[in-house]
């Protein structure tokens, strides 16, 4: 049924910006009922409400109060090209609901401390990125709690999923954890070619047996002065996705010899 609706919703819209005419009549929203962004208060942010901002930005339709505000998604008092790229962002997961909203991390309390609670001993892993897995030295994250701007709280290992929160903001307010670094491989290779994104190279040693590999590297090029005929050394993760050319993504690059021009 919801499907159902949302389908006639966006069938109806597309109908209304065919025919170049539509002033959208609603019922006036409680301020405080108001989801930043729905326009159509259906309780979802979606091609619907691009497509109702987009005809008023036309001035082809018309907003009740409770509607503009909605719309204005940045907070200015207005409603403008802004908003509506904002809400294609968020749309297209670009950025998360707290960015959307303006939702910002007020605290992060480990009530187990605070509350002398028991935890189990046993070690915890709550999260990863590229180069660490992050432990806890007790089974406690659903015990270590985010507060959030708008009133909501979350455990920290759901907040670190959706990206609400970063290991920094666990360092800010005093969280303990260990951090242990992921097992890393290495490649000595010779530069061939060099892109905005990356690097190809020819490996030089057996580790890989692919004779092209591009190195997913965008930031260590410029910070490292990377030019054609250098001979690296890439540290990885080990994965190796198996295209052609085959790619990785290092963790880190260095300069073994630099190329000379006579």
């Amino acid at each position: 049924m919801v499907k159902l609706k949302k389908a006639i919703a966006a069938l109806t819209a597309l109908g209304m910006i065919m025919s170049g005419s539509l002033t959208v009549f609603a019922d006036e929203t409680p301020a405080a009922e108001i989801l930043i962004g729905d326009v159509n208060s259906d309780s979802n942010v979606d091609i619907t409400d691009l497509s109702f901002i987009s005809l008023f930005l036309l001035k082809d339709a018309e907003f009740t109060n409770a509607q503009q505000k909605a719309a204005d998604t940045d907070g200015d008092g207005n409603v403008t090209l802004a908003d509506l790229a904002r809400i294609r962002q968020f749309i297209s997961k670009k950025i998360n609901r707290h960015e959307f909203c303006g939702i910002t991390l007020t605290d992060i309390v480990n009530t187990a401390i605070r509350d002398n609670l028991p935890t189990s001993s046993a070690i915890e892993k709550f999260y990863e990125d590229i180069a660490y897995i992050y432990e806890f030295p007790s089974i406690e994250s659903d015990l270590i709690e985010c507060t959030f701007s708008d009133g909501t709280v979350m455990n920290v290992r759901e907040a670190l999923a959706e990206g609400v929160v970063s290991i920094s903001d666990l360092d800010k307010y005093g969280i303990s954890y260990f951090k242990k670094p992921k097992e890393k491989y290495e490649l000595k290779a010779r530069v061939s070619e060099i892109y905005e994104d990356g690097i190809l190279v020819i490996p030089e040693d057996k580790n890989i047996t692919e004779d092209k590999v591009f190195i997913q590297c965008k930031q260590m090029i410029a910070d490292l002065s990377i030019d054609v005929g250098d001979t690296v050394n890439i540290e990885y993760d080990g994965m190796v996705m198996t295209s052609y050319p085959a790619q990785i993504r290092a963790l880190n690059i260095s300069i073994l010899k630099k190329t000379t021009f006579e």
